[in-house]
């Protein structure tokens, strides 16, 4: 019972918040760029890089999240990561979507494989809410669930999404 108020409480305000819509600007047809960070996970930070120095070791990181909507709310997007850590490489490749609830409240889902040290399933699922900076930069901080074949993570996603 507990579960089921939570949950509509939060469909209730999601569904709440299109009054902040702001219907001047078109996202149909334009491109996303997403860059971040993701906290308590790897892998799924975003456009962007990053060389970190520690004990010796170097590990460099680059990744690229790119969309495409397809109508006002809906983005199909792709996920490109590539982690060094010095002798061994991960890849992470995935494709999804994005629905922007009300306009405003991204409901995020994505899958696809990690490679480097053999092949796994990777997907994930964020819920949140999108800041409007300007009318095409979004600042996105969402939760979620990152899912692998045999464990699932909770997941705090801190982004930017950029309109072009």
């Amino acid at each position: 019972m507990k579960k089921a108020f939570t949950l509509i409480l939060i469909l209730s305000f999601v569904f709440s918040l299109s009054a902040q819509d702001d219907e001047g600007f078109v996202r149909n047809g334009k491109w996303v760029i997403e860059t971040g960070t993701s906290i308590f996970t790897s892998g799924s930070g975003g456009t962007g890089g990053s060389i970190l120095f520690a004990d010796g070791s170097t590990f460099t990181q680059i990744g690229l999240d790119i969309g495409k909507f397809v109508s006002e709310d809906f983005v199909v997007k792709g996920r490109l990561g590539i982690l060094n850590t010095g002798g061994n490489t991960l890849n992470n490749i995935s494709i999804g979507g994005k629905y922007y609830l009300g306009g405003m409240a991204p409901i995020e889902v994505n899958a696809g494989i990690i490679t480097g040290f053999g092949t796994a399933f990777l997907g994930d699922i964020h819920l949140g809410y999108a800041f409007a900076l300007a009318d095409n930069i979004y600042f996105e901080p969402k939760a979620g669930v990152i899912v692998d074949e045999e464990t699932a993570t909770g997941s705090i996603k801190f982004t930017f999404a950029m309109i072009f």
